[in-house]
């Protein structure tokens, strides 16, 4: 009896994960979507100057709700955008806060490294 009720379980529990994944999934195409219009502001390449060694790096946002800081996709999530701000989660859960003045990207704020850096537009 119990040789029959294993396969069952693992079946089960294969089923529930992948209409969880599935589920999941569905519920992050639809809030990006709902992003999109005001995440417009935000796309683009930004230039920011690190204050303790000098190293001038690149903030890219994409259209595709990514960021890019000096040519390298950061692994995680846009959880909020506002015209005011844009705050993203990453993958070990550190916010990056990006502050607008009059809708134009000026300061981005890394939880992890405890940091504010100027943004400035940078020419395509």
């Amino acid at each position: 009896m119990k040789r029959k009720r294993f396969p069952l379980f693992v079946g089960l529990s294969v089923i529930a994960g992948i209409a969880g994944s599935a589920l999941l999934n569905r519920r992050r195409r639809t809030s990006a979507k709902d992003y999109q219009p005001v995440l417009e502001n935000y796309i683009g390449n930004w230039g920011f100057i690190d204050p303790r060694d000098k190293h001038k790096g690149i903030l890219g946002i994409t259209v595709s709700q990514q960021l890019i800081v000096d040519g390298k996709l950061l692994r995680g999530d846009i959880i909020s955008c506002t015209p005011e701000e844009l705050v993203f989660q990453d993958s070990f859960g550190y916010l990056l806060t990006i502050q607008t003045d009059g809708n134009v990207p000026v300061l981005l704020f890394d939880e992890a490294e405890n940091q504010s850096y100027r943004l400035e537009r940078q020419k395509p």
